[in-house]
């Protein structure tokens, strides 16, 4: 009996997280075109830069951390992809409670728009 309610569990734990990844990567095209167009182009920036970064949130979608993974080697361009998430806040993420856990943080590839 215990066997089966662990396995049971398991299979809705796997479930929910199958969910929760296919909700949240449908959000995606929107939180990078928000993202996109909170965005202001620093004006020494060059083209083919690419920040990636991690993004915490809590369950609303705010914003509550953006960490730099990697650099695009350009202080000022990294901010300001930094400073257009925050600004993007609260992110338009799902809102099953049951998702939040594989999502509340995240990474986040931003490369200028046409780039």
């Amino acid at each position: 009996m215990q066997q089966r309610l662990k396995e049971e569990k398991e299979e809705q734990d796997a479930r929910i997280k199958r969910e929760a990844v296919q909700a949240f990567t449908n959000a995606q095209g929107e939180i990078q075109r928000r993202v996109s167009n909170n965005w202001k182009q620093p004006s020494d920036s060059r083209s083919g830069l690419k920040v990636v970064l991690v993004v915490k949130v809590a369950p609303s979608g705010e914003v509550l951390d953006v960490i730099i993974r990697r650099s695009s080697g350009n202080f000022i361009y990294d901010r300001s992809v930094q400073n257009a998430i925050l600004k993007t806040s609260p992110l338009p993420i799902p809102q099953n409670p049951q998702y939040y856990p594989h999502y509340r943080e995240f990474v986040f590839n931003f490369s200028p728009p046409n780039s």
